[in-house]
């Protein structure tokens, strides 16, 4: 419901491990505070530059979140080229079903690109 904005669709799978460029790790603000809660993405990313390129990752984590990105650097060694990388969340339950934003960016060394991915830790609507 949240991406599609319908009814329509059986998304059982909650960890919404999807491949968009955003990040949304949910809880149940029924949770009791302070539980640590991990969400683990993959992503696909292909390089659409003209060329081999090297990109390297800065992380805005969301307050009181941790976040780590496997690689920290991506190499492409020409166009279409595509890679894997991996994003582990890390964050505390939140009793008052607070939302927080953060962002990983991807910045290639030439200064040239950048790619820039939200983060939301939120909690599940109605706490379900």
């Amino acid at each position: 419901m949240t991406i599609t904005r319908s009814n329509g669709y059986d998304c059982s799978n909650s960890s919404l491990n999807l491949n968009y460029p955003s990040f949304v790790a949910f809880y149940d603000k029924n949770v009791t505070t302070g539980v640590i809660l991990t969400h683990r993405f993959r992503r696909v990313v292909t390089n659409v530059g003209a060329a081999a390129a090297t990109y390297k990752v800065k992380v805005a984590p969301p307050e009181a979140v941790k976040v780590a990105v496997l690689p920290r650097s991506m190499v492409f060694g020409k166009k279409n080229e595509r890679r894997d990388y991996y994003v582990e969340i890390v964050y505390p339950s939140d009793g008052n079903g607070l939302v927080s934003y953060g962002s990983i960016v991807w910045i290639e060394e030439s200064g040239k690109h950048i790619v820039r991915s939200p983060i939301v830790v939120a909690p599940t609507s109605g706490g379900k």
